[in-house]
């Protein structure tokens, strides 16, 4: 009987961990823009007056949902409707230090996860990143850009996504 519990047991913690990378610190669903240029609408509706548009990989809560489309909000509280099928679970990260901290303000991406690893490359506010890995409050990331690409590690308090 012992036994048994513990397979139970054992396969619903793996259950637990499987689902965590598509959720938010406050358990919210989490998921990214599949494609550039996908349209933000103020409605669930194709017709719907467009807001703004996403690139790919910028990453966003999940709120709702009518039918085929999502209702989302992104890392600055702004939301509207996109449809499903231009989301994927494909994790990432948004910058979000304070834009009040100035126009130079920037993050460190270091070399490992700690503040005593050399700094490889920075960051602005709004940049778009891969997440590779999470590990003690720090995220493994990787930018890959028309003219660079950076990996390394950046503490998690200054990124928002999943």
């Amino acid at each position: 009987m012992n036994t048994c519990r513990y397979a139970v047991f054992s396969a619903l913690l793996i259950l637990v961990f499987l689902t965590l990378p598509a959720l938010s610190a406050h358990g919210a669903e989490m998921q990214a823009v599949a494609r550039d240029g996908v349209s933000l609408r103020d409605t669930p509706d194709a017709r719907g007056k467009e807001l703004w548009k996403y690139n790919k990989g910028f990453p966003l809560e999940i709120t709702g949902s009518k039918d085929n489309w999502r209702k989302v909000s992104d890392f600055e509280g702004d939301g509207g409707w996109l449809r499903a099928a231009d989301l994927n679970k494909e994790p990432h990260m948004v910058v979000r230090i304070a834009k009040d901290t100035g126009e130079t303000a920037k993050v460190n991406i270091r070399k490992g996860p700690g503040e005593e690893y050399e700094v490889v490359g920075q960051a602005v506010y709004g940049a778009v990143f891969s997440t590779l890995e999470q590990r003690l409050g720090w995220v493994r990331v990787r930018y890959a850009g028309p003219d660079m690409t950076v990996e390394g590690w950046v503490k998690r308090n200054l990124l928002w996504g999943f």
